[in-house]
């Protein structure tokens, strides 16, 4: 089950900014085929994963030709903690881009972290809980044309 909402305000010609939110069930995924009915995997599904809370947020400033936008993301873990997995994802974006008549090129950097605890034996807590983190990044070029 997912359930979105989004909220935009363009200020002028010149700003805009966007907010959204995100829930998504992750508990209420399913397995089906004809002749299987995955009984023990969607057991499995129901009792590993919950439902989150995602948002999102951007703005973009006009200045003539040129577009400067910038933005963030947190999502949650989808993971329940009894799982021995909580993990936490979330993006910072920066962007430019220009316009001319019909042609337009856009930059976009993303910057992402990841953190999430590694436990080697699932609900044993008495371990020693390494935490992993992870950044990635990630670079956009675009070229359009408008016919």
């Amino acid at each position: 089950m997912r359930i979105n909402g989004d909220l935009g305000i363009v200020i002028g010609k010149i700003a805009l900014i966007g907010v959204n939110y995100e829930y998504v069930d992750y508990s209420a995924m399913r397995m089906s085929a004809p002749d299987y009915m995955f009984v023990n995997e969607n057991n499995a599904i129901r009792d590993n994963f919950q439902a989150v809370n995602n948002y999102r947020a951007g703005a973009e400033i006009r200045l003539g030709p040129l577009s400067l936008r910038g933005g963030y993301a947190l999502f949650g873990s989808p993971y329940r903690e009894l799982t021995g997995l909580k993990f936490d994802y979330s993006k910072i974006s920066a962007g430019i881009g220009i316009h001319f008549n019909n042609v337009y090129l856009d930059f976009a950097y993303v910057y992402g972290m990841k953190k999430y605890n590694v436990y080697l034996y699932n609900g044993y807590t008495d371990e020693p809980v390494p935490q992993v983190s992870m950044n990635d990044n990630m670079y956009n070029l675009t070229l359009g044309i408008k016919l």
